[in-house]
C-alpha cells in the first residue's frame, strides 16, 4: 500500500495574500513604501497589508504564526460603530485564522451549500469530487471474507504500516454496493472506503465527501458528515483537522453555529421549529508525518 500522505509535489507559490504582499520585509511598527506598494491591487486599487507578529516553533518543522492583516476593502466609514462595529484590532484590520466555512445562502438547504477554505489569509472555493481521495491499497484475504463488526487485526496492521493507524473503536460494515466495505474510525473521526481491485487487493479511498480547491493546490480535502469534521492532507503529508464532535471539540469551540428554520436562515417571526447548523469549522489540529502536532482552541465573545 502506498500512502497518499507520502506524495510530495511542489506546493503552489504566490497564492496567499501574505506572499503577495511580501510580509517577510515588513515587521511590527515598520512601514516601508515599497512593501505597501507591493500590496496594492493594480486593478481595483485595494490595499492588502499583512504584518507578522510572532512565530511559535514546534518539533519537526511545525510552526504557528500570528499576523495582523489589513484590507482596505473592509474599512467602513459610512456607518456608525454600533451598527457595524470595527474589529478588536481596528477598522480594516483582522487576525486571520484558518477555517472552512459555509457560504450561507438565505435558503439554507443542504444542496445549496458552498464551502470556502481560508488558509493563510487566502480564500479557496471547494469543489466536490465524484470519488474519494485514494489512500493506497491493502492486502485482501480471499479465504477470510469480511463481516460486519470489528476490523480484522491483519487489516488494521496494514493501515498502520502505511501511516493510517486506526483507533480500537474502528468498525467495518458492508456498503450499499456489492463488494464495497466502509471502515468507520469513530476514535479519530474519519472513515475509509474499501473496494476490490483487479489485482486482488483492497483499493482504499477516503470516506465521506471529498473536495479539491479552486485555485487548485495539492491538498486532499474530505468532509465526514457523521463526525462534523473536515480533514486536509497537504502535499508533504501534514494532516490538518477542522471541527469535529465530542467534548474536546465543544470546549475548544472548533465549530461555529448558525440558526435556521427548515430551509430558511434569514430573519423569521416565530422562534419555534428552529435548529442550529454548522456554518464554519475552525482549524483544530496540525499533525506531521512523525506524529508531532499542534492543537488550537478558540475563545467566544
Amino acid at each position: 500500500m502506498e500512502s497518499s500522505r507520502a506524495w510530495k509535489p511542489a506546493e503552489p507559490t504566490a497564492h496567499t495574500l501574505a506572499e503577495q504582499a511580501v510580509p517577510s520585509t515588513l515587521h511590527l511598527l515598520q512601514v516601508d513604501e515599497s512593501v505597501v506598494g507591493a500590496g496594492v491591487n493594480l486593478f481595483h486599487g485595494q490595499l492588502t497589508l499583512p504584518i507578522h507578529l510572532m512565530t511559535l516553533y514546534g518539533g519537526s518543522g511545525l510552526a504557528c504564526e500570528l499576523s495582523l492583516l489589513y484590507r482596505s476593502d473592509m474599512v467602513h466609514i459610512d456607518t456608525w460603530a454600533p451598527e457595524a462595529p470595527a474589529s478588536p484590532v481596528g477598522n480594516g484590520w483582522s487576525l486571520p485564522y484558518d477555517r472552512i466555512e459555509r457560504a450561507v445562502p438565505v435558503q439554507a438547504h443542504a444542496r445549496a451549500n458552498e464551502y470556502l477554505l481560508w488558509r493563510q489569509g487566502q480564500c479557496y472555493q471547494l469543489s466536490p469530487l465524484a470519488a474519494g481521495w485514494p489512500r493506497g491499497t491493502v492486502p485482501r484475504d480471499a479465504d477470510r471474507p469480511l463481516r460486519d463488526g470489528a476490523l480484522p487485526a491483519a487489516l488494521a496492521e496494514a493501515f498502520a504500516r502505511n501511516g493510517w493507524a486506526l483507533s480500537p473503536e474502528t468498525r467495518i460494515e458492508a456498503g450499499s454496493e456489492r463488494g464495497v466495505w466502509l471502515v468507520h474510525d469513530s476514535g479519530q473521526q474519519r472513515s475509509f472506503l474499501l473496494t476490490p481491485s483487479a489485482d486482488g487487493a483492497w483499493q482504499v479511498r477516503s470516506g465521506g465527501q471529498s473536495f479539491e480547491s479552486q485555485p487548485f493546490a495539492y491538498w486532499q480535502v474530505t468532509y465526514y458528515p457523521p463526525y462534523n469534521r473536515w480533514e486536509m492532507v497537504l502535499s508533504d503529508g501534514t494532516l490538518l483537522s477542522y471541527g469535529g464532535i465530542g467534548e474536546e471539540s465543544a470546549t475548544a469551540h472548533l465549530v461555529q453555529w448558525g440558526v435556521r428554520w427548515a430551509n430558511w436562515s434569514g430573519p423569521a417571526l416565530f422562534p419555534t421549529l428552529q435548529e442550529r447548523f454548522p456554518i464554519a469549522w475552525n482549524l483544530g489540529r496540525i499533525e506531521n508525518t512523525v506524529g508531532n502536532w499542534i492543537a488550537f482552541a478558540y475563545a467566544v465573545d
